[in-house]
């Protein structure tokens, strides 16, 4: 467990005020996806939130997962799946992607509201799934 709050550490994981944006994170888990994931795979994702830039950075450790076909933002709740509103281009490592500034500041206003997956070709709906929090 020690080793997981590290890393989230490293990811950004407190929500902290920097230049108008925030950070946000997660753990991804196979238990996390409504009916079942990978179960050996884990993921750690960190993002940068930034309104004013237009622009959301992240930072995504996986492993334990089969190569991934979609990494992938959605807004729905816990246990409920929603509509993809951010993709990220890569299942590991790091960049930044461009958002509108409506659905930056939709996530920074409720991240409960949203959650991220990896998405594999044994898994399609989903190998593991994280919900943010405030």
């Amino acid at each position: 467990m020690r080793g997981i709050i590290a890393s989230l550490a490293l990811l950004g994981a407190p929500a902290v005020a920097v230049d108008g944006a925030r950070r946000l994170s997660t753990i991804l888990s196979a238990a996390a996806v409504p009916g079942g994931g990978d179960a050996d795979g884990t993921a750690l994702l960190g993002l940068t939130v930034d309104p004013a830039a237009g622009r959301v950075c992240y930072r995504l450790r996986a492993t334990g997962l089969d190569a991934s076909t979609a990494v992938h933002l959605h807004r729905a709740r816990e246990g409920e799946a929603g509509p993809v509103v951010v993709a990220l281009p890569a299942a590991r490592g790091s960049g930044c992607v461009t958002v509108p500034t409506d659905q930056a500041r939709a996530m920074l206003h409720a991240p409960p509201e949203f959650y991220a997956d990896i998405h594999t070709a044994a898994h399609p709906s989903g190998a593991v799934r994280g919900q943010f929090s405030n």
